[in-house]
């Protein structure tokens, strides 16, 4: 570039005498083009960009400070930057974010349908809960009881004196079951027996008290007194219904003391040392 082409100061700018060239490829929608600037006869370029002295790159601290605000808040919504650490030429700068931001307005209540919706079947019942279960080929849910047992124990037990076969207790089962369901029996007497020739078990008999089938159990010793003892359980073969009681019916257990060995001899209970449970066990 000719020094010539520079002019005196005229105190306050260098005036410059010369041309002034726009590149062709220059986009006037840009705003912003690389001009060259030369004396008669020559071309100088101006760069668009200087480079500058390397600096230390800021930092974000990965804590962000969030203000929720409520949505009737008049407070403007802001984002704000708080310098933790100042940077030098050998230090990086460390900045944090603070957020000012309203919450959501409140949505309008919604109403429940289920008691009504289109893919539960069955009745709704007070204390019945709601199961999958499978109407045709279609998955829906289902009103059912909950399979949740209880226990019963008769109000009196009676005491046996000169027996040969005594019923001791029964028990009611309420026809609260909304399901089938066994039965589990547990049950204890001491047997005091009138000669060695006698053996007495324990018997708990479901729906009739001499012939009902057999849901317990307790084995006596001939010929003693004994603490006999029952096991809940239906004879090993039975047939899958023995013992079974069908949803929301009723059932009652006997509790007997049979004579298993002699036709003539004895034996007496009290009523003190006798005790009787039955359990409802649901089917799953």
């Amino acid at each position: 570039m000719a020094v010539s082409s520079w002019t005196t100061d005229d105190n306050n700018y260098y005036i410059w005498n010369g041309e002034v060239r726009i590149p062709k490829t220059f986009d006037p929608a840009s705003k912003a083009a690389v001009i060259m600037l030369g004396p008669p006869g020559g071309v100088a370029q101006i760069p668009a960009l200087v480079k500058g002295d390397p600096g230390k790159h800021a930092e974000i601290d990965s804590t962000i400070v969030l203000n929720a605000l409520a949505y009737n808040d008049p407070t403007a919504d802001s984002a704000t930057w708080t310098t933790i650490t100042p940077g030098d030429d050998t230090t990086s700068p460390v900045y944090r974010l603070t957020l000012n931001l309203h919450k959501g307005a409140p949505g309008t209540s919604g109403t429940s349908t289920i008691l009504t919706a289109s893919d539960v079947t069955g009745t709704a019942v007070d204390g019945y809960v709601l199961a999958k279960t499978t109407v045709g080929s279609v998955g829906k849910a289902t009103w059912i009881a909950p399979k949740v047992g209880g226990q019963f124990w008769p109000a009196t037990i009676n005491n046996t004196s000169d027996g040969s076969a005594r019923t001791l207790c029964s028990v009611n089962i309420n026809p609260a079951p909304a399901f089938d369901y066994r039965l589990r029996v547990h049950a204890q007497s001491v047997i005091t027996s009138s000669g060695s020739a006698s053996r007495v078990d324990l018997i708990a008999r479901l729906g009739n008290e001499t012939s009902g089938d057999v849901v317990g159990r307790g084995f006596g010793v001939a010929g003693a007194s004994d603490r006999v003892v029952m096991v809940s359980g239906v004879p090993a073969g039975s047939a899958q219904t023995v013992g079974k009681i069908a949803a929301n019916n009723t059932a009652v257990v006997y509790l007997r003391a049979e004579q298993q060995a002699s036709t003539t001899q004895t034996f007496t209970t009290s009523a003190s040392t006798t005790s009787f449970m039955v359990e409802v066990v649901p089917i799953p």
